[in-house]
């Protein structure tokens, strides 16, 4: 069983609460769950660091010197 075929049985299965998976089933869609997690977690990264900075807000208090 490779990744795609186990992937896709994972999703053709979605509501059968009946059975177990197999083995290398379990472990290519556990891997496939972290692959998206890591483009993920690189795309949201992304985002964030092409956002413009933004400048820290200054005191409005008078300054006491």
């Amino acid at each position: 069983m490779n990744m795609t075929t186990a992937v896709k049985t994972v999703f053709s299965k979605f509501y059968t609460f009946t059975g177990r998976a197999s083995r290398p089933e379990f472990w290519w869609y556990y891997l496939f769950i972290i692959i998206l997690y890591i483009i993920a977690a690189l795309i949201l990264s992304l985002i964030h660091i092409s956002e413009p900075t933004r400048q820290p807000a200054t005191s409005r208090m008078p300054s006491s010197a």
